[in-house]
């Protein structure tokens, strides 16, 4: 039977049992010699559960524990102490699942040769054996979520969670600490109302739902833009192939082969560089002054710029 091994546990875990002992917590029979105070347990009997058609699921365990001192104080305030630490208890304890530990009676002793003192008292533990069902292959019917040997859901209430207790190794039911159930509710997402083929964008501080078409990234978040857009030219003096000086009203651009570039100039479309327009202003002027008859003042050119 695994009883001593959880009435060990529990015992060797209780402060105000090990206050008074220390380590000297016995099955059966003490070692020869030690000196009291100290705890003897022994099974006294064990009855399991009948289920006809498989082996026990819940063994009843009926257990003494002796609890010995050379003073009756000494031994009443330590059959206390055990008391305190089995009655009621419920859990698992170095691997044995205890559904109850039950207080039953208590006994008193004395012992003349040495002189000592004893309390003796009755527990009935409950044992469940989970542990066989499985290893038997029995198949387990009815079993609950607190069945297991590392949850205690002693106390849980609606729309509680079970959270890991770390101190004992144990999960445990705590509150719903809560929290966003959907994207939307997040503090920096606004969906909106998305629609298919919809993603999310992430744009002045806010994801958002939008259209791939609509992504607009700010220039300081591509690497180099702003130094390339910078760097562009803006105006025709700026591209390297014109070379323009100093402009006047109506000049053109006009490539030169030799330089391989587009260069401004003035117009100059006569033989010489002679401008065709106003070539014979002067001419006209003289013609027509004094004329006392209408005439008629007729202008030609010719492609080599003569009139």
């Amino acid at each position: 039977m695994n009883i001593g091994k959880a009435i060990y546990g529990i015992l060797s875990g209780t402060t105000a049992v090990t206050d008074i002992v220390g380590t000297k917590i016995f099955p059966e029979i003490a070692e020869q010699e030690t000196a009291v105070p100290f705890v003897v347990y022994q099974v006294q009997s064990v009855q399991p559960e009948d289920t006809h058609d498989g082996p026990s699921k819940l063994d009843e365990v009926r257990v003494e524990v002796l609890c010995y001192d050379d003073a009756y104080n000494g031994a009443a305030d330590l059959a206390s102490a055990v008391r305190g630490a089995l009655d009621r208890v419920r859990g698992t304890y170095n691997g044995v699942n205890v559904e109850s530990v039950q207080f039953n009676d208590v006994d008193f002793e004395i012992e003349y040769d040495p002189r000592r003192y004893s309390q003796v008292l009755t527990f009935t533990f409950r044992i469940k054996r989970d542990d066989i069902e499985i290893a038997l292959g029995t198949p387990i019917t009815g079993a609950q979520l607190g069945d297991l040997s590392d949850v205690n859901v002693t106390g849980v209430t609606d729309n509680q969670i079970l959270s890991y207790d770390a101190a004992s190794g144990t999960w445990l039911p705590a509150a719903d600490a809560g929290g966003p159930d959907v994207l939307d509710d997040l503090s920096d997402v606004d969906t909106g109302e998305p629609e298919d083929n919809q993603m999310l964008a992430y744009q002045q501080g806010t994801w958002s739902a939008i259209y791939q078409d609509e992504i607009v990234l700010p220039i300081a978040s591509v690497t180099g833009l702003q130094a390339a857009l910078d760097a562009a030219p803006d105006n025709l003096r700026e591209l390297t192939d014109t070379a323009i000086s100093v402009l006047t009203d109506g000049d053109y651009l006009q490539y030169d082969s030799a330089s391989g570039k587009w260069q401004n100039s003035s117009l100059i479309l006569g033989r010489n560089g002679e401008q065709y327009t106003g070539n014979y202003d002067t001419e006209a002027g003289t013609l027509r002054s004094g004329a006392t008859e209408t005439v008629e003042l007729y202008y030609t050119a010719q492609a080599d710029g003569d009139g």
